[in-house]
């Protein structure tokens, strides 16, 4: 629903009463059993945590599902640890997820254990010039798992008495975009607020767990309707793969990168969207499938798109955690019009939604496949403009970008602010949000040059679309020269 008119029509609707999870419920005899000390809740992991540790495993050189992510902050004050660590520690004490260590062989299934309790490691330094070398040392310096919690770790460099770099480096399987930037944006509150002297923000108690999540995963899988839902989706029509004529770097894997601007047209794709009754995501996710339709010879296939799983109860998006699912999204080729197009897509995002629980793993199972079930994944997030961070410096208000990537500057934080974007397992990660596409790929199968042709491909689409969305949605849109 994209207008209050329409949601307000469909309250009650199908609305399912939700039930929270007890500390320990979903776990067999046995394994509360042997469980060790000093543990508030234990559960299993998500079958994408699972994956991602695998991945982690067994790819040393690319680093997957690492995120480190560093910004200079300017409030006219000197550093102060002490603010940083009382927020750090009350963030901490609140999420059960920052308590988090993953143990993947010691129980009948791997299993997330909540501790009660955790020190966050702050490494203080005392100027700005080793800054460089200590980012990229920290994007080679992985998280062990199953060692005590965190997975998170936050260092500081000085750079002089008004200004300093904060740089956080934390595990993909305890977060996601959105609430990597809820984190952040809470830390820089946090300190700024103590820093000033100011008591922090309440933060109102919720009864909702990342445990909930994780049960809402597990009749997922015993639900027959989903099952078949995604047995349609992937028996239907083939995975998409990339041309073989895209690999151009044998070798070891790569991780390669680019970023595309579309700022000048985000009121354009704004208009279309809002004409439509869609969101920019499915204008944007039809540019996606657009593009990968031009390096694919199927008239049907489909490709990945991530999910949000989070449960829908009040107060479950201030409650922090990994709840992303990559799923398959089935596209046709042949719509006419542009406007035919993106609301196409939107509609097959509908369709989905009720499903999105439903592990990308159990999916792998549905086909028989021995090989992964998706090679290039699309995702979005729109920018959370009320985690204003600069209106208590009394600056502008300034809000992180949905990724965690960039912030705008401000009083607090200032342009040069920078994240890797993890590597995954596939072969192609699209993310996108309204201002920017971000690509990042396997450098064996782009090389040096590939992403930015691709990206060339985005733009020209984009660009096709808000030119005339009634024009014809089967032309070839390459770059010229």
């Amino acid at each position: 629903y994209r207008t209050v008119r329409g949601l307000a029509a469909s309250l009650g609707e199908g609305v399912d009463e939700w039930e929270p999870v007890a500390p320990f419920a979903l776990l067999s005899d046995s394994d509360r059993a042997a469980l060790p000390a000093g543990l508030t809740d234990a559960y299993p992991a998500t079958q994408a945590q699972v994956g991602m540790a695998v991945e982690i495993a067994k790819d040393d050189a690319a680093r997957p599902y690492h995120i480190v992510h560093t910004m200079r902050v300017d409030d006219g004050l000197p550093f102060d640890a002490e603010p940083l660590r009382a927020t750090l520690a009350e963030l901490v004490a609140r999420h059960d997820t920052l308590r988090s260590s993953v143990d993947l062989a010691g129980y009948s299934v791997p299993m997330q254990l909540v501790h009660a309790e955790a020190q966050v490691p702050i490494a203080v330094h005392p100027d700005a010039s080793g800054h460089p070398a200590y980012v990229t040392a920290e994007r080679g310096r992985p998280f062990d798992l199953a060692s005590p919690p965190p997975l998170l770790r936050v260092a500081v460099h000085r750079e002089d008495d008004r200004a300093w770099w904060l740089t956080v480096s934390v595990s993909h399987l305890i977060t996601g975009g959105w609430d990597l930037n809820l984190l952040l944006a809470d830390l820089r509150d946090g300190y700024h607020r103590r820093r000033r002297g100011e008591q922090p923000t309440p933060v109102e108690p919720v009864a909702v767990r990342y445990a909930d999540f994780v049960a809402a995963e597990l009749s997922a899988l015993d639900s027959e309707a989903d099952a078949d839902y995604w047995r349609d989706v992937v028996t239907g029509r083939p995975k998409f793969t990339l041309p073989d004529t895209l690999a151009t770097e044998p070798g070891p894997r790569q991780v390669s990168r680019t970023e595309l601007d579309i700022a000048d047209l985000d009121p354009a794709l704004r208009g279309l969207a809002s004409s439509l009754g869609v969101s920019v995501k499915a204008v944007l996710h039809a540019a996606h499938l657009k593009v990968m339709s031009q390096l694919s010879g199927e008239r049907r296939f489909y490709t990945g798109l991530v999910c949000d799983a989070r449960p829908e109860v009040r107060g479950a998006d201030r409650v922090h955690g990994m709840y992303i699912n990559v799923l398959p999204f089935g596209f046709e080729r042949g719509v006419g019009s542009w406007r035919d197009l993106v609301r196409s897509v939107f509609d097959g995002e509908v369709r989905l939604w009720p499903h999105r629980r439903f592990p990308l793993p159990a999916v792998r199972r549905l086909t028989g496949a021995d090989t992964h079930p998706i090679d290039v994944v699309f995702g979005y997030t729109e920018p959370r403009t009320d985690l204003s961070v600069g209106k208590a410096a009394g600056g502008p208000s300034a809000a992180p970008t949905p990724d965690g990537h960039t912030a705008r500057a401000d009083d607090a934080t200032d342009e040069r602010t920078a994240s890797d974007v993890a590597a995954t397992e596939f072969l192609l990660s699209v993310g996108a949000s309204p201002t920017v596409i971000r690509l990042v790929g396997d450098g064996r199968v782009f090389g040096s040059a590939g992403l930015v042709r691709l990206a060339g491909m985005f733009r020209v689409v984009l660009e096709s679309m808000v030119a005339d969305p009634g024009g014809d949605s089967r032309v070839v849109c390459v770059p010229s020269g």
